[in-house]
């Protein structure tokens, strides 16, 4: 058994709806750059770094803001995986990496913080890849546009600036086709929702237990998770 089918390692690491399996059928039909630089954005606690590391020999940049980079390192280290790992603590938004420098950037549960403006794709994720590189992405949605008429319920939970963050497929599709430096290849809503949230709503982190009331609110009904796959140009 490996470190990310320890049902207690994940729970402990989680910060969201269980990253493994989102990220397994994310890349299900993706072949990773056997080497060179991957961006994992956005990584957490570094479950998602820990299965790039294990699929790829290419080097791997754990980015994330949240995280504080040594805490990432020591659990690396702990999986002898430090030496393939790269940790990284910073905004995407501040650009701390040079253009070009990555074959594929990889975004699990974080892209909709800050990536639902219109720049934010040509002006700070497109420019990290190299020409043909590949930008893919899962993170929660909507199955239909409900911000002006939110469930009271779920408001006790989740309020209307976290609804921000959630849209629609088709909101998010005529986003990415505004892009100048990439092609939007595939966007579609994902069918391991239950799976992740399941393993997220069993854990006893308060996020997750505030998270599961929303869940039985309603949320299940209205919510989806949405898997993107662009290329740049």
């Amino acid at each position: 058994m490996t470190i990310l089918q320890d049902k207690d390692y994940l729970a402990e690491n989680m910060m969201g709806p269980n990253s493994v399996v989102i990220m397994e059928e994310l890349l299900s039909d993706i072949s990773l750059p056997i080497d060179g630089n991957i961006l994992d954005l956005g990584c957490g606690r570094g479950l998602t770094s820990i299965a790039l590391a294990q699929r790829t020999k290419a080097q791997i940049y754990a980015l994330d803001l949240w995280i504080d980079a040594d805490e990432n390192r020591k659990r690396f280290k702990k999986l002898h995986l430090d030496g393939k790992i790269t940790c990284v603590n910073a905004d995407i938004l501040d650009k701390p990496f040079i253009p070009k420098f990555f074959e594929t950037i990889i975004s699990i549960d974080s892209y909709h913080y800050f990536g639902n403006k219109e720049n934010i794709l040509d002006e700070y994720i497109a420019p990290l890849v190299k020409k043909d590189g590949l930008i893919l992405m899962a993170f929660p949605g909507l199955k239909k546009d409900i911000h002006d008429n939110i469930p009271e319920t779920l408001l006790d939970y989740w309020s209307k600036e976290d609804f921000e963050c959630f849209h629609e497929i088709e909101w998010w599709k005529n986003l990415f086709l505004k892009s100048e430096n990439t092609t939007l290849l595939n966007i579609q809503q994902m069918n391991c929702f239950d799976m992740a949230w399941n393993d997220w709503l069993a854990s006893d982190n308060p996020f997750a237990v505030e998270d599961k009331k929303a869940m039985q609110c309603g949320g299940r009904d209205i919510m989806n998770l949405i898997s993107v796959i662009l290329k740049k140009k």
